[in-house]
C-alpha cells in the first residue's frame, strides 16, 4: 500500500533541488501540505531564493511515510 501516488516516475540526480509546487506535484499534494510538512520538521529543505527540496529528501519522505503507512496497516490487521 503506497502513502501517495506518484505522478512523475524519473530518475533524479543526487544534487537535484525542488521547489516546493514541483514537490507538491510529485506526490500528488497541496503545495501548502509540503509547506506544512518542511514547518514541523518532517521534510527537510533549504532556503535558496525560497525553500528547496533536495530530490533525496523528498525520496527519504516517500519511503518513510510509506513504512509508516504499512506498519500502522498491519496492526490495524493484526487486531
Amino acid at each position: 500500500m503506497l502513502l501517495y501516488s506518484v505522478k512523475e516516475c524519473e530518475v533524479v540526480q543526487k544534487n537535484e533541488f525542488l521547489k516546493p509546487k514541483e514537490a507538491a506535484e510529485r506526490l500528488n499534494v497541496n503545495r501548502m501540505t509540503i509547506y506544512r510538512r518542511i514547518n514541523d520538521g518532517s521534510l527537510k529543505a533549504v532556503w535558496i531564493r525560497g525553500w528547496r527540496i533536495p530530490a533525496a529528501e523528498l525520496e527519504r519522505y516517500i519511503w518513510q511515510e510509506t513504512a509508516k503507512k504499512k506498519k500502522e496497516q498491519s496492526q490495524k490487521d493484526s487486531t
